[in-house]
C-alpha cells in the first residue's frame, strides 16, 4: 500500500445523506424502546403502521386513527392484548410530543406529559396519585423504588425542580452533565407523582 493511500489528509471527503424518514425512526426507536422498560412490546399491526409513518406513507393522526379503528375491532372480539394496547398508544403520543417544542420544567408540565402519553388508557392520568405503594421491579433485584409521599409530591417536586433550575450546564464537562441528569433522574424517580399503575393497583384510587 503506498504513502498516498495511508495518509487521509490527501483522500477526499464523501458526504453522507441520512436515509428517508431518519429522524422518524429515531423517535419510533426511542419510544417504543421506552415500553420496554416495563416488558411492553408493540404488536405486529403498530410495527406496520409505525413504518408507514416513517416513509411519509401515513401522519401521525392517520395511525392514532388507525390503532382506534384496530383496538375497536379487537374489543368487538374480545380479543384485546392490553400490553400491546398501552405500548401501541403510549409510543405513540411519544412521537407526537417529541414533535412539540414547548418543553417547560415544572409541575404542572410533568403532569401535562403524562396525561398527554397514558389518556389513551388510564382515566386518572395526569392527576397526583392518592396513595403510597412499593413496586418490586425484576431489575432492581425485587427491590423496589423509594416513591414519594403521596402527601408531599408537589413540594418535594416544586423544590427539586427550583433546584435542577440552578444548574448551569454550560460551565460543565459531557461527563458531569450525564452525571448530574443522572442523579436528576433518580430523585424525579424517587418523588415521581404520576406512577403509572397496574391494573391490579387500581382498586386502591
Amino acid at each position: 500500500m503506498c504513502e498516498k493511500n495511508l495518509d487521509s489528509s490527501m483522500n477526499s471527503y464523501q458526504e453522507e445523506t441520512k436515509p428517508k424518514g431518519y429522524i422518524k425512526q429515531l423517535q419510533w426507536d426511542m419510544a417504543i424502546g421506552l415500553q420496554q422498560v416495563d416488558n411492553l412490546k408493540p404488536s405486529k399491526y403498530l410495527e406496520q403502521i409505525s413504518e408507514k409513518n416513517i416513509l411519509g406513507e401515513l401522519t401521525i393522526k392517520e395511525v392514532e386513527q388507525s390503532l382506534r379503528e384496530y383496538y375497536t375491532t379487537k374489543e368487538k372480539q374480545k380479543d384485546i392484548n392490553h400490553n400491546e394496547l398501552e405500548c401501541d398508544f403510549v409510543s405513540m403520543r411519544i412521537v407526537e410530543l417529541l414533535n412539540q417544542d414547548n418543553f417547560k420544567l415544572s409541575v404542572n408540565y410533568l403532569k401535562y406529559i403524562h396525561k398527554y402519553l397514558f389518556q389513551d388508557v388510564y382515566e386518572f392520568a395526569g392527576e397526583f396519585r392518592k396513595i403510597d405503594f412499593s413496586k418490586h421491579e425484576k431489575i432492581l433485584n425485587n427491590d423496589s423504588v423509594a416513591y414519594g409521599d403521596s402527601k408531599t409530591l408537589a413540594e418535594s417536586l416544586e423544590y427539586d425542580i427550583s433546584l435542577e433550575k440552578e444548574k448551569n450546564y454550560k460551565g460543565m464537562s459531557i461527563v458531569e452533565v450525564i452525571k448530574k441528569l443522572l442523579i436528576s433522574h433518580l430523585i424525579y424517580g424517587k418523588y415521581i407523582l404520576l406512577e403509572k399503575v397496574t391494573q391490579e393497583q387500581q382498586q386502591y384510587l
